[in-house]
């Protein structure tokens, strides 16, 4: 029957004119029953915003989690002093080498290094298991 006409007047409608005032009529619906898309942005970036990720940004309301907001607030700060930090040690890396050289050749630290060395060693004989370190003293060979 879509082929006969009504006294010369052709019925046949465009599919593609059919198709779009279709979509147009669920649009129209869809933000009708959305509403104002001010509010669907707030709402919607509120809830991001405010979600609960973990340590590492992701979806979580587990013990120590965070708002998403916070989460990004931290990331930057550290991402920041990080890269100050770079910056600084960069610059100053000759001073930082040769106060590192000092303190490390002091008798301060040769006491330290030996007194912690020492009672480790004490600590690990103790087990009655094994003792999980070797010590051996022998002369270097000359070459």
């Amino acid at each position: 029957m879509a082929d006969k006409k009504i006294v010369g007047l052709d019925l046949n409608l465009d599919q593609e004119y059919i198709a779009e005032a279709v979509q147009d009529v669920i649009r129209a619906g869809i933000a009708s029953a959305l509403g104002d898309p001010g509010e669907i942005i707030t709402a919607a970036v509120g809830r991001v915003l405010n979600e609960n990720v973990d340590v590492n940004g992701r979806a979580n309301n587990g013990y120590g989690s965070m708002p998403y907001i916070k989460y990004l607030a931290k990331s930057t700060i550290e991402k920041t002093m990080r890269e100050i930090l770079v910056e600084y040690v960069d610059e100053h890396r000759s001073e930082l080498k040769a106060e590192l050289l000092r303190q490390l050749k002091s008798k301060k630290f040769t006491d330290d290094v030996t007194a912690a060395f020492v009672s480790t060693i004490i600590a690990a004989s103790k087990n009655n298991y094994r003792m999980p370190v070797t010590v051996l003293f022998e002369k270097p060979k000359d070459y």
